[in-house]
This record gives C-alpha cells, sequence and structure tokens, in this order.
C-alpha cells in the first residue's frame, strides 16, 4: 500500500495505515526546518518504507538512493510511551534528516554523483559528524524530545567528563566494546551542539552546503585538504582542535557534577 505528499511516497503494510499517515504527517510538518538546517533545496520525492520487522525498533537512510525506512514499534504497554513523548515523529526527523543532508549537493555534483551510485562528500564523512547532525536536530523539535535534551545522554557526557578521560576524536568515529556503545551518536551530537552554540546554528548549515560543494577527488580524503580544511575555513580551526575546546568545556562543566545515586 502507498500514500504520497508532496515530499514522500510511503509504503506500508495494510495493518499500519494510521502509522504511516502518522509518519508521513511528521515529515511534512518538520520538511522545513530540516531542509533549513541541511540546506538542501533540491526537490527530489523520497521513498519512504514502513516495515514491521518484529521486536526490532529502529530506523535507516540508504546513503546511496532517496530512501528511508524505519520499523514499527515492538508491542508494548501504553505506560512506556510515558518516557518518550514521541518516538515516530523522533525517528522520522532523524532519518529523513540523514536523506536530505546526503543530497544537499551543488547541481554539479549532483550530476555526478548520480554517475558513481551516489557517492559523494557526504557519504564519506565520519560518523560523528553524520548522527552527530541528526541527533541535534531531532532534539530541535521540543525541549523534551531528543537525544539531547534526555537526561541520560547529559549525565553520561557529565560523567565521563569528570572522571575522564574523555575520548580523543578520533576515536569516536569508530566502533569501541565498551560503554557507550555508538559512541558517535553521543559525543557527535554533543560536539554538534557545542559548534551550534558556540559559533551560530547557521554554521552547520554553511558546513554542510560547502561540503557538498567538494568534488569526490582522492586528495579530499586526507583531513589536511579536506575535512579539516573545511573546517578552518567555517570555525577558523581544525576538528581535533575543535573537539578538544570542548572536552574543555564539558571538563569545567563537569566540576559541580554530582552523579545521582
Amino acid at each position: 500500500n502507498t500514500l504520497e505528499s508532496k515530499h514522500a511516497i510511503i509504503y506500508y503494510p495494510k495493518t499500519h495505515y494510521e502509522l504511516a499517515i502518522e509518519s508521513l504527517y511528521y515529515l511534512e510538518k518538520h520538511h522545513n526546518k530540516v531542509a533549513k538546517l541541511t540546506g538542501n533545496t533540491y526537490e527530489h520525492k523520497k521513498q519512504f518504507l514502513l516495515q514491521d520487522i518484529g521486536m526490532n525498533t529502529n530506523g535507516y537512510a540508504n546513503r546511496f538512493n532517496h530512501t528511508l525506512s524505519i520499523f514499527t514499534p515492538a508491542p508494548s504497554s501504553h505506560i512506556g510511551s510515558l518516557f518518550h513523548r514521541n518516538w515516530i515523529e523522533n525517528v522520522t526527523v532523524h532519518e529523513y534528516f540523514h536523506s536530505l543532508h546526503m543530497y544537499s549537493l551543488s547541481e554539479k555534483n549532483h550530476k555526478a554523483s548520480s554517475l558513481i551510485m551516489n557517492l559523494n562528500f557526504h557519504t564519506f564523512l565520519p560518523l560523528y559528524l553524520i548522527e552527530g547532525f541528526a541527533v541535534y536536530q531531532e532534539s530541535q523539535l521540543h525541549p523534551q524530545q531528543g537525544r539531547l535534551n534526555d537526561g541520560l545522554y547529559h549525565a553520561t557526557l557529565m560523567t565521563k567528563a569528570k572522571y575522564k578521560p574523555l575520548p580523543k576524536l578520533s576515536s569516536v568515529a569508530y566502533f569501541q566494546r565498551h560503554y557507550p556503545l555508538g559512541q558517535w551518536y553521543l559525543y557527535g551530537a554533543g560536539f554538534t551542539s557545542y559548534l551550534a552554540k558556540t559559533y551560530g546554528e547557521e554554521t552547520l548549515t554553511q558546513f554542510i552546503k560547502e561540503s557538498g560543494n567538494i568534488n569526490l577527488n582522492y586528495h579530499h580524503f586526507i583531513p589536511k585538504y579536506g575535512l579539516d580544511k573545511l573546517a578552518k575555513h567555517v570555525y577558523k580551526k581544525s576538528f581535533p582542535t575543535l573537539f578538544s575546546n570542548y572536552s574543555k568545556q564539558l571538563e569545567q562543566e563537569s566540576r559541580s557534577w554530582t552523579l545521582p545515586n
């Protein structure tokens, strides 16, 4: 079954009609916010899949085409909804951000990337930026929604900063077999929020748009000529330096922090 809106076509199981309407509603409700932050004005209707795959509750955006998907929430007591303001809205906006982010490209790079499986400079950004940006976006929907507004993220960052050591930027982009798993979400979101508060949210959009202007040449994979060159243009500092400053701020803020019993 399908439903169509201005910016997406959603494919859904017949039994999940109401959930499909709700998901599509949130995508359209927040389209302008996501388009503004990503700087993406390229009108291309997204293919939106609503999948019921059992007990796994998640979502994804395919980097190589205009597809995004969310999995239907696992059955649970209605009491569970009291502990999360709106999961469907959160995951829809999170994955929609990824989809618009990956295609925030110059016209020239749009045409070039379409010839090589839609690969572009965004595709190869480190995970702390890819997921950090998306978690930041989901956290702008409501003061009590999104992981940056979740007490767990704040408590984890404060505790890590107080009892040390905070990770270096080079280790944040890779999977570590210790808590917190998926650390690129946690530290990436905190780092993105730091950039927005320190330099202005518009610099996130500037960074994304200028990333979309970079040609996919081999030397751009070297930070000196790619990522850090771009960071110095937007923020006047390299990402390792910016992350170090962010870590110092966390450590300062954590001095009065006490982990609740």
